[in-house]
């Protein structure tokens, strides 16, 4: 089978093959920003809000296969500062573990969500809400992280991830921290709207201009787990899918236009755990699934 029909059969990646996605009502409309004006070409959401130190946050899934909820985490708690001025961290831990519709049919948090585990974790923050939490052993916030963070692919100063990690029964709690000053329904953040950004590439930096980063999700191969600096522009050799976060744009003198993205493997990996990707390459199919909301 083609990389072209795969992707239309639903199976973008590794991390996706094999499960199907579970029922649900999640339909996301789709924004559209009617005056582009003059977008500039380059933008970075980090000195654009310098205020919002989440915006430049690098977190780490560890040995979980938890990309999408890192990005949706990261890009919610941006958009909390951006337009309420408040400085919290949303849980990755209690969307992993409850937002049901975004885990496999196995009920495995950590083993490969759906290929919709994403856009479904933004309907879930829109209906159900989602707690405060933070990094691994952080005692912050209500539920923080419970994965202990490792290198991806390459070897630095943490363990090498364990690429067939089970790790601890990953449970959904209705209740925080023991010494947490706040109770679980309180801690509790709902969002106030959420929707799909417009799928072309102006669509995405005027969003991004005015609201903050978005989530997205790219296809990658085995380069660019080596990735350290440049504009990363991949092939069709798919090794899996990864969910993350847009902040910026920019132009390279040789390799042209580029999306700014981090990513959730530590600061070990990649450009202090950001990279560039090709814009407007075909095969990323990083301007498909771009996803965002407001708190």
């Amino acid at each position: 089978m083609s990389f072209q029909l795969l992707l239309v059969a639903g199976v973008l990646a590794v991390v996706s093959a094999g499960f199907a996605r579970r029922s649900s009502e999640c339909n996301l409309p789709l924004l559209v920003h009617e005056n582009l004006g003059d977008l500039p070409q380059e933008f970075d959401a980090r000195t654009h809000w310098p205020h919002c130190s989440s915006i430049g946050a690098i977190f780490d899934t560890g040995s979980c296969r938890s990309s999408w909820a890192f990005a949706v985490m990261s890009t919610i708690t941006d958009r909390y500062c951006i337009h309420k001025n408040q400085y919290l961290n949303i849980s990755t831990q209690d969307l992993m573990t409850c937002c049901q519709s975004c885990q496999n049919t196995q009920g495995l948090p950590c083993q490969d969500g759906p290929y919709t585990a994403a856009k479904e974790a933004w309907c879930y923050w829109n209906t159900t809400g989602i707690v405060t939490g933070s990094v691994y052993d952080s005692k912050s916030g209500c539920r923080p992280y419970n994965v202990t963070p490792c290198d991806h692919y390459e070897s630095g100063s943490l363990p090498i991830c364990d690429v067939s990690y089970h790790g601890p029964k990953q449970v959904c709690l209705q209740e925080c921290e023991a010494g947490y000053p706040t109770s679980f329904a309180k801690a509790k953040h709902i969002g106030g709207k959420v929707y799909k950004v417009g799928y072309t590439t102006d669509q995405i930096k005027a969003e991004i201009m005015s609201n903050g980063p978005v989530q997205s999700a790219v296809v990658i191969d085995k380069a660019f787990t080596m990735y350290k600096s440049g504009v990363y522009t991949p092939s069709e050799a798919v090794i899996q899918e990864l969910f993350v976060k847009i902040i910026g744009w920019g132009q390279d003198p040789k390799q042209g236009e580029y999306w700014l993205c981090t990513n959730s493997w530590n600061r070990e990996w990649g450009d202090q755990g950001t990279f560039k990707i090709r814009l407007g390459k075909t095969g990323t199919y990083i301007n498909d699934f771009v996803y965002a909301g407001m708190p």
